[in-house]
């Protein structure tokens, strides 16, 4: 999980710091991107508190910093295995602008909710998403921060983070898109 969100693995070698892609090729942390150099400190603490038998709490400002969606998604399911796989030690306080974030969020959140309808639904579940990444919708919650006021962006009927919540600027983006395309095709052939 780890390498997936770093795309290679870190090693110490020589006095220098290198993300390995592959047994031989390998880049100075120096000279890799800004995703990878902001990432690795977190990679390196959450190392930490997978061996670590104390209680954590773990405060997150924007992991998604410089990361390639994907990384993003990878790195919710490895602080979702990491909640998971220590028996719920660890709390994880995350702060985010990220819809990936957010959408990372909602999919283990279903795949819970999904994976408990019938035995088949949940074999189902298994192939695609790993059960140690679940989220059960009692260990969650998402606020929204708004001049001072939090307030709740958890869905009661569904458990899910309210879509809206999620990618406000991306309906308005696209719907200044869809305006656009109507001021086109009425002056395209004018």
């Amino acid at each position: 999980m780890f390498e997936n969100i770093l795309n290679g693995k870190f090693k110490y070698i020589n006095g220098e710091n290198r993300i390995y892609f592959n047994t031989d090729k390998y880049i100075t942390l120096d000279r890799a991107s800004s995703g990878q150099q902001e990432v690795l400190p977190l990679i390196l603490i959450l190392r930490d508190v997978l061996s670590s038998q104390e209680l954590t709490e773990i405060t997150l400002e924007e992991p998604e910093a410089h990361l390639y969606p994907y990384s993003q998604y990878k790195l919710i399911e490895l602080i979702s295995w990491i909640y998971n796989s220590h028996h719920k030690k660890n709390r994880f306080i995350i702060t985010t602008h990220s819809p990936y974030i957010l959408s990372s969020f909602n999919n283990l959140l279903f795949a819970y909710k999904v994976a408990n309808l019938t035995e088949t639904s949940k074999l189902k579940v298994k192939q695609l998403i790993s059960e140690t990444c679940w989220i059960a919708p009692d260990k969650i919650a998402a606020y929204s921060v708004n001049e001072g006021t939090t307030n709740s962006i958890i869905n009661s009927s569904t458990g899910l983070i309210a879509d809206n919540e999620i990618d406000d600027a991306s309906e308005d983006i696209a719907g200044y898109f869809d305006q656009l395309l109507v001021i086109y095709r009425e002056f395209k052939h004018g």
